[in-house]
């Protein structure tokens, strides 16, 4: 980085380097994948990168979600995509 930095005018600053070191163990769950899912839909991969854990922690993850009705599997253009399910809102004035 800070040799690219001397190639702009006038030379960049290198603030801060980012070392992702994936051999350290992270506290993912299913709630944090959940919560992402709902958000946006991701692959297996997706899901394992953003996580920062193995696609096979992110594949048993998934499949006790799925197992639950909490995430959906979807087709698209032959990639797999995990869709968080969103709950459905009572309305407790009309009970």
């Amino acid at each position: 980085m800070n040799e690219l930095s001397k190639q702009f005018d006038p030379p960049a600053e290198v603030l801060s380097e980012f070392s992702m070191n994936t051999s350290e163990s992270t506290d993912v769950n299913e709630a944090d994948i959940l919560a992402m899912l709902k958000r946006r839909p991701c692959t297996m991969e997706q899901i394992a990168q953003a996580s920062g854990i193995h696609r096979n922690e992110a594949s048993k993850h998934i499949g006790k979600l799925m197992r639950t009705n909490q995430v959906n599997a979807q087709d698209k253009d032959g990639d797999v995509y995990y869709v968080g399910c969103v709950e459905k809102e009572v309305d407790h004035a009309n009970l």
